[in-house]
């Protein structure tokens, strides 16, 4: 899928591209520091990062588990997004855009592009319960709180999330 929004775009990660998956996976590891260092401890934090390789990255897609997309503004990388299909709703596992292009409506126009593209479909997110700027963002966008979560990621690590819909 590609999307066209003035000169930005999202663009579906090439699974047979191995700069690509190696691109995709500098940037979610960078994703889990620069979003959780302020809230979780650093070992649940690496816990995650161990999670990110190219193999699983690339298994992930191969088996249908989810979509991953590139932002491309021009034909830079200024973010990305998984988005995950089940039955009728669309379930957004991560939205990231750079820290220096935050601010400036990217995200805005990128997830009404989405919404418009997908109009029949419902869309749920989990954010973390401390990331209040990703709340505030959602909430803007239409969605709403259903509930609580307290997930469990595997050694004796537990993510606390709020439940929105859409």
């Amino acid at each position: 899928m590609v999307v066209f929004t003035c000169m930005y775009k999202i663009e579906k990660l090439n699974p047979k591209s191995k700069i690509e998956l190696q691109k995709l996976t500098e940037i979610i590891k960078e994703f889990y520091i620069e979003t959780y260092t302020q809230i979780l401890k650093k070992e649940i934090i690496n816990y995650l990062i161990s999670f990110v390789e190219l193999d699983t990255v690339k298994n992930k897609i191969d088996i249908g588990e989810c979509e991953l997309l590139f932002i491309k503004e021009n034909e830079n990388i200024i973010g990305f997004l998984e988005l995950k299909k089940e039955q009728n709703i669309i379930r957004i596992i991560k939205f990231y855009i750079f820290k220096e292009k935050r601010n400036k409506g990217i995200g805005t126009l990128i997830l009404n592009n989405i919404f418009k593209i997908n109009k029949k479909e419902n869309f749920e997110i989990h954010i973390n319960e401390k990331l209040d700027i990703a709340q505030k963002f959602f909430i803007q966008k239409g969605f709403k709180y259903q509930n609580k979560i307290i997930k469990y990621i595997g050694e004796d690590y537990f993510l606390y999330e709020k439940k929105y819909f859409k």
